[in-house]
């Protein structure tokens, strides 16, 4: 019970600190890969030690959760792809603001910028999906899926577009929930870099 206690309280305080940490790496580091990048860094050690949970057993390769998490990746992309399509009929200056991030990623097509997003994706997975939607899962269910889905789309707002903002909370509601109910971080982790490598190079929403 305490240490239930004590993962609510330490997933508290980094999904509330990652904030004002974001917001100081936008004027501390210029490329926005790299700043993802030392944001992670920092909050990865961080997350495994101030956190309780079994991380050996969490993140032990798991081939049928990975398998079943390609499935979902697929699914996952198909519908963002329905709901894009849906926001460029609708509001089309608001999907326009796709243009930015893929700017983003035009603008360094480098080895080194892919290695970042990479790690940046596992970083995600164990800082958002692990260490914070894990321990407010387990307190408040449902609720803190979401709330670990708000945390998530909050750190983009010192940078990202409103469009950005909103696949945030969305896609990582998504793998928040996706998380809770296998407990596998394998699953979450494959469904994340698939859907990103269809999106970001392979078959892009704004193609």
């Amino acid at each position: 019970m305490a240490t239930s206690k004590r993962n609510t309280q330490a997933a508290i305080a980094i999904a509330v600190l990652s904030l004002p940490l974001m917001y100081l790496l936008k004027e501390l580091v210029r490329d926005i890969f790299e700043r993802m990048a030392v944001f992670y860094a920092i909050t990865v050690p961080v997350s495994l030690l101030a956190v309780k949970l079994e991380w050996k057993k969490l993140l032990r390769f798991d081939a049928r959760q990975a398998g079943f998490g390609l499935v979902l990746g697929l699914v996952l992309y198909a519908l963002g792809w329905v709901g894009f399509a849906l926001m460029k009929a609708l509001t089309p200056e608001f999907a326009d603001q796709s243009a930015t991030f893929y700017g983003w990623l035009r603008q360094d097509d480098s080895l080194l910028m892919w290695l970042l997003i990479l790690g940046v994706i596992v970083g995600e997975e164990i800082v958002w999906r692990a260490a914070v939607t894990l321990p407010l899962a387990e307190k408040w269910g449902y609720w803190g899926v979401l709330a670990g889905a708000a945390g998530f789309s909050a750190v983009h707002l010192p940078w990202g577009p409103p469009l950005l903002v909103l696949a945030a909370f969305v896609f990582g509601g998504c793998w928040s929930l996706m998380i809770y109910k296998t407990r596998s971080f394998w699953c979450t982790l494959v469904s994340h870099m698939l859907w990103d490598f269809l999106v970001m190079w392979a078959i892009p929403y704004a193609g």
